[in-house]
Order: structure tokens, then sequence, then C-alpha cells
């Protein structure tokens, strides 16, 4: 399926990208790809009137293009170098990629403070803690040497560098399938490369729970939003304002790239049992199926559950004393 709620065809810095088509012209305008002095069009520029200082070591200022719409997309042009993610197909023409995922070496960013920015996740994972496995089920005070974590990594790209990134897990209503937001940390962008911004915790992230000690558990996916001085915990996603296309400017919704699961410390020793007691889109399921045209099936507990007993209650992200299977 196509991600409707993300630009997946971008530029580096995560700014929506197009191909320009002679049938709609509004919505991939050339003049969103100003040619330098040199007359080839520019890789980096600002999205307004107002450039960018030049903030890692030894470069130059960012210019501006007064004449670039914010609210539209910009334009690939021949010459771009890119990155591309799809599927081989073919057809009576011959071979061909059929790419969900276009990434563009192009530093399109947007003016300090100034909505709409964009931004893009590149890469996350969650730990999921618990469970210690005992040795001996007859005593389970005695547990194999093994490592759990409750980490958290999330990494991307904004537009404007000038703003903070608020990140969220986004809890999902199991019957109305309705997500709400969690605010996981608000992070600054780095000057290095310009707009990068990280979060990265260790061991004991504390991901799992809510701000007042409610056990979550570990989210399907997250939401990165540039920073706008309205915390959203505790709020819907939002579907509002509408930019560049129908996209919600300035937020990005992806899936958790990665999840940790109790680890051997010792190699040889049985093999532990992952935690999906943790998943709580697992263990309730995740709502009706939805498209832009209709509603679908409801999305119920994952069946049959992957383990010797039947499934918990309640998201269990500590320890469980349990078999090996």
């Amino acid at each position: 399926m196509v991600d409707e709620a993300n630009p997946t065809i971008h530029a580096g810095t995560g700014y929506p990208m197009c191909i320009v088509q002679t049938s709609a012209p509004g919505e991939c305008p050339a003049a969103n790809r100003p040619n330098g002095g040199d007359g080839k069009p520019l890789t980096t520029f600002v999205m307004g009137a107002i450039g960018l200082p030049g903030s890692p070591a030894g470069a130059l200022d960012i210019p501006p293009c007064p004449g670039c719409d914010p609210t539209r997309q910009a334009p690939l042009v021949p010459g771009d170098f890119i990155l591309f993610s799809g599927t081989l197909a073919s057809n009576a023409g011959g071979s061909y990629i059929s790419a969900h995922t276009v990434e563009a070496n192009v530093g399109i960013y947007t003016a300090p403070g100034q909505d709409p920015a964009y931004l893009f996740v590149e890469g996350s994972l969650i730990g999921t803690q618990g469970p210690l496995v005992p040795r001996d089920p007859a005593d389970p005070a005695v547990t194999f040497p093994q490592e759990t974590q409750d980490r958290l990594k999330i990494e991307g790209v904004t537009t404007d560098p000038s703003r903070s990134v608020e990140l969220y897990a986004i809890d999902v209503d199991p019957v109305s399938g309705d997500g709400t937001l969690r605010l996981f940390n608000t992070v600054p962008a780095q000057p290095a490369p310009l707009g990068r911004f990280r979060l990265i915790l260790g061991q004991r992230a504390n991901a799992l729970f809510a701000s007042d000690g409610t056990l979550k558990g570990a989210p399907r996916e997250l939401m990165a939003r540039v920073a706008n001085g309205a915390n959203l915990d505790g709020q819907p996603v939002p579907e509002t304002p509408v930019f560049a296309h129908g996209l919600v400017a300035g937020q990005y919704i992806a899936p958790f790239g990665e999840f940790i699961f109790p680890e051997n410390k010792v190699i040889g020793d049985p093999i532990l049992s992952n935690n999906f007691e943790c998943l709580a889109f697992l263990l309730f399921g995740s709502g009706p199926l939805r498209t832009t045209a209709a509603v679908g099936p409801q999305v119920g507990q994952l069946s049959p559950w992957p383990d010797v007993a039947p499934p918990p209650a309640s998201v269990n992200c500590g320890p469980r004393l349990k078999p090996i299977l």
C-alpha cells in the first residue's frame, strides 16, 4: 500500500519531492527547484526569503529561495543522486523497479521557526524488557544469565534545524483503532549533519511507561513532530493542517524498526522466549483496518498466541518466570 501519511519520496532533509507532471503542474511547481548562479538546479537551499547560516565547519551559508512555496512539493530533476527501495517487476516493456521509497541527496530546508516544516524518521528500536527464564521450573528463583532491556533509539532529519523535535509513542485503542500520543522526549536538531535529530536512551529508558507510571508496553508506531509549543501528550494523532498534496506537515509516523527481546549472556544456553506480552498491539489487537474508502475487519489478538501458556490479561514487560519453550 502507498504510505499516504508520510513523504516517502523526499529530500535528505525530509522535504517532500515529486516529478513534474503537465496534468497537475500546481502540485509540483518547477519554481520550487531554483537554479544557482551556474544555471544548474540548487541541491541545498531554503524554502522562503530567509537563509540559514552554514552551521557545519567550513560550510557556506545556505541561500534562500524567495520564490519557492513551502506548502508545495519540490521536483526531482535530471542529475539528482537518489537512493531507492522497491520491488523488481516486469511488463511487456521489460523490467523496472516499482519504488515505494526514494530519497534524493538534496538539502531542502524551511525558514527558521515558520510552518510548514517537514521531517522523517530514518530508524528506530525499542526494548521489551523481561521476562526472566528459570533454569528449572521447580526452582524459579535461579534463572539463566540473560540481558533484558528497556532501550529506545530514534533518529531522523528535519527541514527546520532551529526547532526541537518531539518524539511520541502511539498507543492504539484495540476497539476503535484510534491512536493516543505518549511523549517519549523532546530533542534538539543537531548542527552536523544539519537538521539531524537523535534520541538514544540506555538500558532503563522507561519507554514502556506513561509519565504517571502506568505500564503501556511497546507500541507498534511512533510519531516525530516539529515542536510548535503545543504539548500533545495524551492527545489524539493530529490530522491537520495539510500541505504538500495532502501531507500533515511537521510530523512523521513510522512503525518501530526493531524490537529488542531478552538475549542470552552465555552462548549455547537454551534460546530465550520473546516477550510478546509486552507488545500491546499483539496482545489486544489494533482495531479495524482502515483505508481512505472504508473501514475493514477488526484486527484482534495474535492467534495462536506464541507461548506455552494462555495469553495474559494485561500487558507485561517485567520479569515473568516461565520455562524454556
